[in-house]
């Protein structure tokens, strides 16, 4: 018996939640969850329109969490920008993945998206042929312990403690303390960047505000603070046995004391010691890669609407991946 559902509203997908949660694979990403997702697709609707495909067999089911992208111009997966890793859903042998594939394709769009993450999603994903962009930094206690890790990192140390001494104290909060991360994320969006600031858009800054809120215990921010003047915020998100550092802020007035690099810093010290890996996140920018311990390759999928419809019928043919 072989079933299909196609999820374009939240309505939708309230209907693949048990599934959903079912094929979720040991070792998935947070944004993977349902929770995440459900919130993506109730908050972006209007620029990623959902095209999430559900299939099942008697042998296999898979989940596509797909999303028409750039004005319907092309397919890629949930998460608008704001998803640093993504993946598909599966589970059993082939039929139901290539029967979800074969709806996608049906649109006769390209497909494109940022990013799989590490070797074993590039192998299974092996017939898109995707592309090398960047390294995901980490810092894991099995490769260093929070005592090295402090030796390691002395001038640091020495620098958070000049913090100190100035009235500058770490402060903890949840992700219940919704003010608190709206303020950060606001003050984030007011700073120019390089690549473009993805907060100027008040969604993205209330999709961070609620998915921290749908489960407060999982985000935990962390603030440099001087007489209630915010110095600089890192918020994360805890995932299984990983803490996303997933933004950063700093006050640029504050710049010559590196207030972001140190909290960073200080944060990665306090999660190894928890027995916690820090994923500082896409990107190998000079103050992750001071204080990571490895990387984890990161992959681009592109193809044209012609390939999507041969990898959907299995006849597609596949170059050797470099060892």
């Amino acid at each position: 018996m072989f079933r299909e559902l196609i999820a374009r509203s939240v309505h939708d997908l309230d209907r693949l939640k048990s599934r959903w949660e079912q094929l979720l694979a040991p070792g998935h990403s947070i944004f993977q969850t349902f929770a995440w997702s459900r919130l993506a697709v109730a908050m972006f609707a209007a620029t990623a329109l959902p095209y999430i495909v559900a299939a099942e067999s008697d042998s296999s089911a898979a989940i596509i969490p797909a999303a028409l992208m750039a004005g319907g111009t092309c397919v890629g997966l949930l998460g608008e920008a704001l998803f640093d890793y993504r993946d598909i859903l599966s589970a059993g042998d082939e039929t139901a993945q290539r029967s979800a594939w074969s709806s996608v394709a049906g649109l006769h769009l390209p497909l494109s998206f940022y990013s799989l993450r590490g070797a074993s999603s590039q192998q299974r994903w092996s017939e898109f042929e995707p592309k090398f962009f960047c390294n995901s930094l980490y810092a894991n206690p099995s490769d260093m312990n929070a005592d090295v890790y402090r030796q390691h990192h002395s001038r640091l140390a020495s620098r958070t403690r000049r913090l100190r001494r100035k009235g500058i104290e770490l402060h903890r909060y949840n992700g219940s303390d919704s003010t608190v991360i709206r303020t950060i994320y606001e003050k984030k969006s007011q700073q120019p960047t390089p690549q473009g600031n993805l907060f100027v858009d008040p969604r993205r800054r209330e999709f961070m505000v609620q998915v921290a809120a749908a489960d407060p215990a999982a985000c935990e921010v962390f603030t440099y603070e001087t007489a209630g003047e915010l110095v600089a915020a890192l918020v994360t998100f805890r995932h299984q046995e990983m803490r996303h550092l997933y933004t950063v802020y700093y006050d640029v007035r504050w710049a010559d004391l590196s207030p972001g690099q140190l909290i960073v810093y200080e944060v990665t010290a306090l999660s190894l010691a928890d027995g916690l890996t820090c994923d500082f996140m896409t990107g190998e920018y000079p103050y992750k890669a001071r204080v990571s311990t490895g990387s984890v390759p990161l992959y681009r999928v592109t193809t044209t609407p012609e390939t999507l419809s041969a990898i959907a019928s299995g006849n597609v043919e596949t170059s050797p991946i470099a060892a």
